[in-house]
């Protein structure tokens, strides 16, 4: 039995040139933006087709909307948990001094995160610990249920857990942290 960790499909938003404390409010727009419907018939494809596996997605829109890319998914199929939400990212009250595109922002911001500063949002430290209750859970349920179980999330807090899952499993592909990205960890019975 496999734990795979996939990251959701590529989110549709424009990358406008934005002072730091705008981040809020960009981000606040990624959470509810659609993806781009775009399919590979991969390994991938093949390991979401099965619903024999145990399904995991975060409370974010993007992560269920990717598992219904490959096919019609009713509630009873998969489990929603909030631990699986991206790891939050930290952004200034007001900053008047730099614009920047969005996505150096996220760069810029989530550098500054690992190293301490989480104004308005968790902490690494917490996200970490997040990450450990979350690879637990899939680890239980993949002992408990003798079977594949397959989170979709997001590229941050997929590290983190896949950085835990890898001490308890045997590594079969490692995690790539691109739209669609994913890796495979082996549990062993």
């Amino acid at each position: 039995m496999n734990i795979i960790l996939v990251r959701h499909a590529e989110v549709m938003i424009n990358n406008p040139s934005v002072y730091a404390h705008e981040m809020k409010q960009w981000i606040e727009r990624y959470d509810k933006c659609d993806i781009k419907e775009k399919i590979y018939k991969n390994e991938l494809y093949n390991i979401i087709l099965d619903k024999k596996n145990i399904f995991f997605i975060s409370s974010l829109q993007r992560t269920h909307d990717t598992l219904c890319l490959y096919q019609t998914f009713s509630e009873s199929d998969y489990t929603i948990n909030k631990i699986f939400n991206e790891a939050e990212l930290p952004y200034p009250k007001q900053s008047y001094i730099l614009r920047l595109p969005a996505f150096f922002w996220r760069i810029i911001l989530r550098l500054l995160w690992i190293f301490g500063y989480s104004k308005h949002s968790e902490s690494f430290s917490d996200a970490k610990k997040r990450a450990d209750i979350a690879s637990k859970l899939l680890l239980e349920s993949a002992k408990n249920n003798n079977s594949n179980v397959v989170l979709i999330g997001h590229g941050v807090i997929n590290r983190l857990i896949y950085n835990r899952l890898k001490r308890k499993t045997r590594v079969v592909k490692k995690l790539s942290t691109q739209n669609l990205g994913y890796g495979i960890l082996e549990v062993s019975k």
